[in-house]
C-alpha cells in the first residue's frame, strides 16, 4: 500500500508545472544575483543565441561561486551543439547543488553522444544520486535511442523498487524505453503494468504503444480496459491492424476498438476511431460511416481519414463505394471546415474527380483556411492518384480558374473592410499571391494604418515584404537566402536577463497572457527564466497586435491545436529545457532546431517522443477545455499580456 507522501510523489511526477524542474522551488529564499552574476548570465544567453561556444568562458562559469551561474553555464553548454561541450561538462564531479547537477546531466543528454551511456548508467544506478538527477539520467538515455542505452534502462526497470528516491526515475525510464529505436524484451516495462499509480501506468502503456512490438499487443488489449481514460487512450492507439495482424489477434483487437468507440472519454473514442481506420472490413467501415456523422470534430475527422484508407483498401466494391460516398457527403457546405478538408484530402488519392468537384464547394467555405486548402487542390490539376478523363480536366480547370479569380477579388475587397479581423485575414491571404498591381493599394493601407491600427500596419508591412520578395525572386545563382546572422550587442542580452531571468530566479510571478478565441478564453503562463529569448519575442509579438485575428490552421485531434504562421515573425532560437512537453504545453511549430517562427501550438496530450527537440515556452493555466474545443478556422479575437495570476 502506498503512503500518502509516496502517492504525492507520483502525482508530482505528471504535474504540468515543469516536472522536477528547479523552478519548483520558486519563492524559496535564494542567494541574490550580484551585478557580475547578471553580466555572466547575459554573456551565456548571448552565446546561446549566437550558437557559438566560448569554451574558456563556459569553463570559467562552470566553476563560478554562484550556483545559478553554474547552472546557466551547464544549460548553455547543452544548448550549443559543439563537441567541446561534453568535455567541459564532464571535467568535474557532479555539482553539490542538486539543481546544477540535474542541469549538467540534462545538458550532457542534449549532446546525444553514444560514449556517455556508461556515465548515465553510473548516475542512474547510484544510491547516492538525488532523485531529480537520477530522473534526468533516465531521460538522457532515452535521447540516445541505441541498444546500449536500452540495456541500461531495461536493467534499471527490472531491478528498481518504487520509493521516494526512485519513482521519478522509473517514470522517465519507461518513457525513455519507449523512445528507443531498438526493439528488445518488453518484460521490464510490463513489470510496472499493474502499478497503482496512474502516472506510471500511462507511461507503461505509452512505452508499449511506441515499441511497435507484436508482443506488446496483448498487454495493450488488457490496458484498453484500464480504469484510467488516459491509459485507455494510449492503449487503443497500439491496436492498429498492422500490429494486431503481426500478433495474430486482429479480430480481438478490432472488437476492442469497436467497443472503445463508445467509451465515455472523448480521447479514447477519438483514438479508437483513428485506429479502426486501419481496418477495412464491413464491421470497421460501418462504425466509421456512423462516426463521420458525429457532431464532434475529433471523431468525424478521424473517421474521414479512416474512410479514405478504406476506400483504397476495402476488399469489395460495395465497401469502397460506401466509404467513398460518405466522404463525398462529408464535403457538404453544412459540415464543419475540418471535416470538409479531411474528406477532400482523403478522396484525392483515390477519387480525383470527386475530390476536385468537392474542392470547388469547399473553396466557398466561411473559414479562410479551408478556402486556401481547397484552392491549393484547385490550382494543382491532376492531384495524386489516377488522372480523370481529359474532358473532365478541361471543364474542371475552366471552373477552377474562374473560382480562383472570384475568390481573389473577394479578398482584395476585404482589404477595405471596417472589421479589423477581416482586414487582417485578407492581408495574410493576399501575401501568398498578390502581384505588382496590388502593391500601391497595400502600401497605402500600410500608411493609413500606422496612426490608428498598428496591428494592420504590422501585417501590411510583412505582406508588402512578402510580395516584393516573390516578385524579385532569389539573387542570381542562389536558392533560398541564408538566415540573417545574430548581431545583437551584449547590452541587449543584459536587458533580457534583467527583464525575464532575474525576476524568475527571485521567485516573482511568471508573466501571463490572455487569448480570447472563438471558443472562449485561455490564459498562458510563460517560462521566462528558461526561455528568455522566446518569451521576449512572444511578448513583443503580443504587444505589436499582429496576434489579433490569426486562425488555428492545424488541429490534430488529441494532439495539438496550432496557430497559423505569423508573417514577418523572427526565426526563433530554441531554448530546450528540463520542462517536459506535457498536456497544455505552449510551443511553436518547427522543421528542426532553430527553424521555428511565431505561430504557436497548444498540446492536447503529453508528447514524450518530442522531448529534447522542442522548446517549452509556457503552459495553459486556465482554459484547457477551450483548447480541446478549438476547430480549424477559429480565431484569436483578442490578445494581451496580463498581470500574473489576475485577469
Amino acid at each position: 500500500m502506498f503512503t500518502r507522501r509516496r502517492t504525492l510523489t507520483l502525482v508530482l511526477l505528471a504535474s504540468a508545472v515543469a516536472t522536477w524542474h528547479p523552478a519548483l522551488g520558486q519563492g524559496a529564499r535564494r542567494r541574490a544575483l550580484a551585478e557580475g552574476d547578471i553580466n555572466d548570465i547575459a554573456r551565456l544567453v548571448m552565446m546561446e543565441d549566437y550558437r557559438q561556444l566560448d569554451s574558456a568562458e563556459v569553463a570559467r562559469l562552470l566553476d563560478a561561486a554562484h550556483p545559478e551561474v553554474r547552472r546557466r553555464a551547464a544549460l548553455a553548454a547543452g544548448r550549443i551543439v559543439d563537441k567541446r561541450s561534453l568535455g567541459l561538462l564532464r571535467a568535474r564531479p557532479l555539482d553539490a547543488d542538486t539543481a546544477v547537477a540535474a542541469t549538467i546531466v540534462f545538458a550532457v543528454g542534449q549532446l546525444k553522444d553514444p560514449s556517455t551511456v556508461a556515465w548515465f548508467d553510473s548516475v542512474l544506478s547510484s544510491a547516492r544520486t538525488a532523485p531529480t538527477v537520477a530522473a534526468e539520467a533516465a531521460t538522457a538515455l532515452g535521447k540516445l535511442k541505441n541498444a546500449a542505452a536500452r540495456d541500461v534502462l531495461a536493467r534499471f526497470l527490472s531491478t528498481a523498487t518504487a520509493d521516494e528516491r526512485t519513482t521519478a526515475a522509473i517514470g522517465e525510464a519507461l518513457l525513455s524505453l519507449g523512445r528507443s529505436t531498438v526493439r528488445g524484451d518488453i518484460a521490464p516495462v510490463l513489470r510496472w503494468a499493474k502499478s497503482p499509480s496512474v502516472e506510471l501506468r500511462w507511461r507503461v502503456t505509452w512505452a508499449l504503444f511506441r515499441s511497435r512490438d507484436p508482443a506488446a499487443v496483448g498487454a495493450l488489449i488488457t490496458k484498453s480496459q484500464d480504469a484510467s481514460a488516459l491509459v485507455r487512450s494510449w492503449a487503443v492507439r497500439g491496436l492498429a491492424k498492422p500490429a494486431a495482424d503481426s500478433a495474430g489477434v486482429s479480430a480481438q483487437a478490432e472488437a476492442m476498438l469497436i467497443t472503445a468507440t463508445r467509451d465515455a472519454d472523448r480521447r479514447v473514442r477519438t483514438e479508437a476511431v483513428r485506429a479502426l481506420g486501419t481496418y477495412s472490413d464491413s464491421a470497421a467501415v460501418s462504425v466509421l460511416v456512423a462516426s463521420i456523422k458525429a457532431t464532434d470534430d475529433w471523431i468525424a475527422t478521424s473517421a474521414a481519414e479512416g474512410l479514405g484508407r478504406a476506400t483504397a483498401a476495402a476488399a469489395t466494391p460495395e465497401l469502397r463505394s460506401a466509404a467513398s460516398s460518405q466522404l463525398v457527403a462529408a464535403m457538404r457546405a453544412d459540415r464543419p471546415c475540418a471535416l470538409r478538408v479531411a474528406a477532400m484530402q482523403a478522396l484525392q488519392p483515390v477519387a480525383v474527380v470527386a475530390a476536385w468537384t468537392g474542392a470547388l464547394d469547399v473553396a466557398h467555405d466561411t473559414v479562410s483556411y479551408c478556402r486556401t486548402v481547397a484552392l491549393q487542390l484547385v490550382m494543382r490539376p491532376g492531384g495524386r492518384g489516377a488522372a480523370p478523363p481529359p474532358d473532365s480536366v478541361t471543364k474542371y480547370e475552366a471552373a477552377s480558374n474562374a473560382e480562383i479569380n472570384r475568390l481573389r477579388a473577394a479578398r482584395r475587397a476585404e482589404l477595405g473592410s471596417p472589421d479589423l479581423a477581416t482586414r487582417l485575414g485578407a492581408l495574410r491571404a493576399v501575401a501568398a499571391w498578390a502581384d505588382s498591381t496590388d502593391l500601391l493599394a497595400l502600401l497605402d493601407l500600410q500608411r493609413r494604418a500606422e496612426a490608428d491600427a498598428p496591428a494592420v500596419a504590422a501585417v501590411a508591412t510583412s505582406t508588402v515584404a512578402a510580395v516584393r520578395r516573390r516578385l524579385s525572386g532569389p539573387p542570381a545563382g542562389q536558392g533560398r537566402p541564408a538566415p540573417t546572422p545574430v548581431t545583437r550587442p551584449l547590452a541587449e542580452y543584459r536587458q533580457i536577463v534583467e527583464r525575464w531571468v532575474v525576476p524568475d530566479y527571485n521567485g516573482a510571478p511568471r508573466p501571463t497572457a490572455r487569448w480570447e478565441t472563438s471558443r472562449g478564453t485561455l490564459d498562458l503562463e510563460l517560462y521566462a527564466g528558461d526561455a528568455p529569448l522566446a518569451v521576449d519575442d512572444f511578448v513583443r509579438t503580443m504587444e505589436s497586435g499582429v496576434m489579433l485575428g490569426t486562425e488555428f490552421t492545424r488541429v490534430v485531434p488529441d494532439f495539438v491545436a496550432q496557430q497559423q504562421t505569423i508573417r514577418g515573425g523572427n526565426v526563433l532560437r530554441d531554448e530546450v529545457s528540463r520542462h517536459g512537453l506535457t498536456r497544455a504545453n505552449l510551443a511553436w511549430a518547427t522543421a528542426g532546431l532553430d527553424t521555428g517562427t511565431p505561430g504557436y501550438t497548444l498540446a492536447h496530450t503529453p508528447q514524450p517522443h518530442n522531448e529534447g527537440d522542442f522548446t517549452a515556452l509556457g503552459r495553459v493555466i486556465r482554459g484547457m477545455d477551450v483548447v480541446d474545443r478549438l476547430e480549424l478556422g477559429d480565431r484569436i479575437t483578442a490578445a494581451r499580456m496580463t498581470a500574473a495570476g489576475r485577469p
